[in-house]
């Protein structure tokens, strides 16, 4: 008996196709429409766990399949099993032959339009490779050099917007980590997060309303931040006027915002991936990309000139 595990424990809360899937949407489109995705399987012959498809295809069950809404998972062979998470539900089920043909997850997360989804498309090389592991950053001690701390190309510095009433903000630099502060344009400290391991960080915020300063390290990395109305958060142009509501709009608006948008907006884009991204896929998936470094490729955007 044999038993098939993805490749790293860090790839199964997103994790990429290894092979393309029988009557299946692309994988960008699964990241944002699947129900459960499975994670281990335990069997004598590839044919011990089947996926039925809701169009009635049956296909030999792979790690990081996904299941779409109306497919169902079965385990034939004796003392085979599957390992699928419910995404909806945020756990894994265990799969035996005694469960018969077995639906795993809840309601798909729907609301967002063909031609997002057209959009999404562009990410596919991100949704079909393992993830890169980000980059642990320490500040060094003692008579140890510690490497300068850098701005990233999709967030340089600069003015940036949020909504009036943004509650939690994003950020990602490269080089050192560093501690990060939002204080009221002169005036006082509003937030503050230490220094991680990561050069990224999420901080918890108070609703804000007014003029900031965002700093990293001992303000060697700044910018600044006002708030405005909610409405001229920029939307995608398939959006025809709307405002993005659900979470795969909200999803495909951030990228699309990063992967081309207006810049002033994009620390709002990274805040609302990682924001979203314990309980919606693409974003986490997206969210790990940019801090590991590899949102440019993965968005078919030319690498960016390092920072001097």
């Amino acid at each position: 008996m044999t038993m098939r595990l993805p490749k790293s424990p860090k790839t199964f809360i997103l994790a990429a196709l290894a092979l393309p899937i029988l009557a299946a949407p692309p994988a960008s489109a699964q990241a944002l429409g699947a129900v459960s995705q499975v994670l281990q399987l335990r069997e004598s012959t590839p044919q011990d766990v089947v996926i039925l498809r809701r169009t009635g295809a049956v296909q030999v069950a792979r790690t990081y399949d996904w299941l779409m809404p109306g497919d169902r998972i079965q385990v034939k062979g004796a003392g085979a099993a599957a390992t699928v998470f419910d995404i909806a539900a945020h756990r894994s089920v265990r799969v035996i032959v005694t469960d018969g043909p077995k639906a795993v997850g809840g309601t798909p997360p729907g609301g967002y339009s063909q031609a997002a989804d057209d959009f999404f498309q562009g990410f596919s090389t991100l949704f079909n490779t393992p993830r890169r592991p980000i980059a642990v950053e320490t500040q060094a001690r003692g008579a140890d050099v510690s490497p300068p701390l850098l701005v990233d190309a999709l967030l340089p510095s600069g003015p940036q917007s949020l909504p009036r009433g943004q509650a939690g903000l994003a950020l990602f630099w490269r080089g050192a980590a560093g501690q990060v502060t939002l204080a009221v344009t002169g005036g006082a400290v509003v937030a503050q997060a230490p220094a991680s391991t990561y050069a990224s960080a999420v901080l918890p915020t108070p609703p804000l309303d007014g003029a900031y300063g965002l700093s990293v390290g001992s303000a060697a990395l700044n910018w600044s931040v006002t708030t405005v109305d909610a409405a001229s958060v920029p939307e995608p142009p398939w959006m025809l006027g709307g405002h993005s509501a659900s979470d795969p709009e909200r999803v495909v608006r951030a990228a699309w915002i990063l992967r081309g948008g207006p810049v002033r907006w994009r620390l709002f884009a990274a805040s609302e991936l990682a924001a979203l991204s314990d309980r919606n896929y693409a974003a986490e998936r997206l969210w790990q990309a940019l801090q590991s470094g590899e949102f440019f490729g993965a968005a078919g955007l030319p690498s960016p000139v390092p920072p001097s």
